[in-house]
């Protein structure tokens, strides 16, 4: 049997099943405090508004949150993509239009955010940008911002957008459409493999 005491300043509620209750009119001062006990177990939780995304805030997943985030408009931009294959820190060694050898580190994140930098060898960044990523269809698109590390006033936009698939740990993406990430490689196939640095 689970016992819920939900303390709604000034007083308590007491229940031996299903309740529902609505307060938190503030996200920065919670009203609510719920104790569930069952038989000697006790979980003492105060939701509160996650002020990164303003879901639940649930780390410690001390109670189950079936909110239907995805059928709230609030939360249709924000949503996470934790499962996507493509999700992770990746490293390629590509040739650029001059034909000399880049390192490419490309970091896709699951809350939709992007970071790539390219350079010479494993020592020095040329330029680095991020922004964020989305899918369209099987199309991923890139809004990146950045340029050259020396000077803040040639930096740019970057629009890429490529084709993608994860074969074996090497995520293969080939541009298609905007802007080149590396010069002179506009159309090609590029190999990333799992960054284990």
């Amino acid at each position: 049997m689970l016992y819920i005491l939900l303390s709604l300043l000034p007083g308590i509620i007491e229940a031996n099943g299903p309740i529902l209750v609505s307060g938190n009119m503030s996200d920065t001062i919670p009203n609510l405090y719920v104790i569930a006990k069952k038989g000697s177990e006790k979980v003492e939780y105060t939701p509160v508004q996650s002020g990164m995304d303003g879901r639940l805030e649930n780390g410690e997943k001390l109670v189950y949150d079936f909110t239907p985030y995805d059928k709230m408009a609030e939360f249709s931009g924000s949503d996470e993509i934790a499962d996507a294959e493509f999700c992770g820190s990746w490293v390629a060694f590509e040739n650029d239009g001059n034909g000399e050898e880049r390192a490419l580190v490309l970091e896709l994140n699951p809350d939709g955010t992007v970071s790539y930098a390219y350079g010479s060898g494993n020592s020095e960044i040329l330029e680095q940008s991020e922004g964020t990523w989305e899918l369209d269809g099987d199309v991923l698109k890139f809004y990146m911002f950045g340029g050259p590390l020396e000077s803040s006033e040639s930096e740019y936009d970057c629009y890429p957008s490529f084709t993608w698939v994860v074969n074996s740990g090497v995520l293969e993406l080939t541009h298609i459409d905007g802007d080149e990430i590396l010069y002179g490689t506009k159309g090609e196939l590029f190999e990333f493999h799992e960054n284990e640095s």
